[in-house]
């Protein structure tokens, strides 16, 4: 089976979809149009500017920001930071999964105060910086 070739894309025919997806319900995001199937829009989205300029040229509202609860916890936060350290798994911010980050940081006020309250010390387990050689 053979494929019809698309016209190319234009900045009016990119407005006219992003409306029509809008009024159909879709949100005007990367996720959301990816998911849709949208491949070849969000290729001509990203090639004419991006979806902030393009949704101001269709008079289209920013789509809703989804916040996501924190799932985890003081004691969860505290019992996982516990587990990785007695398994040897890493504690860096860099190493561990953003959302037990994440979590630390929402009820702990920073990693860092979440390490130490679960009784470890940070300057332990976080990763030493590379300092360059000059020369």
């Amino acid at each position: 089976m053979t494929r019809t070739p698309q016209p190319p894309w234009t900045e009016q025919k990119i407005l006219r979809e992003m409306l029509r997806l809008y009024r159909a319900g879709v949100a005007l995001t990367q996720t959301a149009l990816f998911h849709a199937g949208e491949h070849s829009l969000l290729l001509a989205i990203n090639y004419f500017g991006g979806f902030p300029r393009l949704r101001r040229l269709a008079e289209l509202p920013p789509p809703p920001r989804v916040h996501r609860r924190c799932a985890l916890d003081e004691a969860d936060v505290l019992a996982e930071i516990r587990r990785r350290h007695a398994a040897g798994e890493p504690l860096a911010p860099s190493k561990i999964p953003p959302a037990l980050r994440y979590a630390g940081q929402r009820r702990f006020g920073s990693w860092r105060q979440a390490v130490t309250a679960a009784g470890f010390d940070y300057e332990r387990i976080r990763l030493p910086t590379r300092r360059r050689s000059v020369g």
